[in-house]
Formats: C-alpha cells, structure tokens, sequence
C-alpha cells in the first residue's frame, strides 16, 4: 500500500507493521466505558493550554486516569467526532514544552511514565491523504501513585463521574485521602 506525505513525497506503508494512529476528518469514536473522556473542540492559545492541561493532568492522576483530547466534538453520550484543531510542526513543540512544565509544576513530582502527548494526523475524506497542518491532540495521563497530587498554586483536583471536580476544600481533600489510605 503506498500513500503521499504532505509534500507529495510517495510513502510506503505497510499495514501490518504500521501502528501510527490516524484518524479520519469527521470520523466518530467511541469512548471507552468506565474511562474519562474529555472533548475540546479548539486547542486554545498556549496560556490557556497550559491552564487546561494543569486541571485535567491533577484530576486525572488524582482519579482513575484518562484522555484529554482537542481537535474532537461530542456527539452523544459515548462517542466523538473528529473535526480536528490547527497544529503546525511549531506548535506541536511549544504544546510538548507547556506539558512538561506543567507536569514539573505538581507535588510530588510526577513520573514522565504517566503522561503522553500525541498528536494524531488527520485523513481528508475525499483523498484519503493526511491534512498539513490539521491534529487531533490528546494528553493521556495514567492515575499517580503518589496519595495527591497538587498543583503549583497547591490546589487539588479529582474527575468525579464525567466532570472535573475542585479545586477541593480540606474536608473534601481529608476524605479523599481517607478513602485511598483504606483501600491501601
């Protein structure tokens, strides 16, 4: 099977070995049940990005883990489409650096094998050839090992159901600590 890069450079691809994830304009995925999904229409200004992504990585290593994604829109219940963010080769680095900074930023330090930035090519319906500068991001973030993780503004945040909970107020962060401690 061959395919054109961006460039009009002729790819070879072979199925079998190929495990880089790609996803059709306008496709519909279906999120995992049990597992938090969040969908972000727009990846935001840096500063911003860095503010979603502090909320999101504190929830979900204070939880149970889970995906944050831009470049998708909510559908239903269980399932997103595709419509992709703009994300250039540039902003991809900038995006890498804002989420270790931010990741540097919790006490106590998390391990870098608990959080992963990807940005997924996108494939126009018509030609099947992947879009220059058009991504889905998604930060993937495993629960911490750690009893909480606060951020650098010492606030504590947990996913409760589908939303994001916090910052916490101490009862709330005593008896999160309490429910953890007992199942230890």
């Amino acid at each position: 099977m061959s395919r054109k890069d961006e460039f009009g450079r002729e790819l070879q691809v072979d199925a079998k070995k190929s495990t880089r994830k790609l996803y059709q304009l306008e496709e519909v995925l279906q999120l995992t049940p049990g597992r938090f999904e969040s969908a972000i229409s727009e990846a935001p200004v840096l500063s911003k990005f860095s503010e979603q992504v502090g909320k999101y990585m504190g929830a979900l290593l204070n939880s149970y883990g889970g995906i944050v994604r831009w470049g998708v829109t909510r559908t239903g219940l269980a399932k997103v489409k595709v419509i992709g963010t703009h994300c250039d080769r540039k902003m991809e680095d900038e995006y890498k650096v804002v989420v270790d900074c931010v990741a540097k930023s919790f006490s106590p330090r998390i391990d870098p094998s608990l959080y992963r930035l990807d940005f997924v090519q996108i494939l126009r319906k018509s030609t099947n050839q992947p879009f220059r500068e058009i991504r889905v991001i998604e930060l993937r973030v495993q629960a911490g090992q750690e009893l909480l993780y606060m951020d650098q503004e010492q606030r504590v945040r947990v996913v409760n159901g589908s939303t994001l909970y916090g910052p916490l107020i101490p009862q709330e962060i005593k008896r999160l600590v309490l429910k953890k401690y007992r199942k230890v």
